[in-house]
């Protein structure tokens, strides 16, 4: 997800298979209502813009019009 996770923009990233360091982004999250929100309506709009079925097929296609190129 680090491509498209940006930490405190549009989410948070725990550390792989370190426990204490997920819990405390999730204290994080319910201790901070207002960031948690912003976070979220960033990511949304991220989603939104980058991330449509039209976006996707594109690159989908480009993929494949490189794979045909070979």
């Amino acid at each position: 997800m680090t491509d498209v996770i940006t930490p405190h923009k549009t989410g948070l990233l725990a550390e792989l298979k370190n426990i204490q360091d997920l819990s405390d982004k999730i204290e994080y999250m319910i201790t901070h209502p207002k960031e948690r929100e912003q976070m979220g309506e960033n990511g949304r709009k991220l989603i939104e813009q980058e991330y449509t079925l039209q976006h996707q097929a594109k690159r989908y296609l480009k993929v494949y019009e490189m794979m045909l190129r070979r």
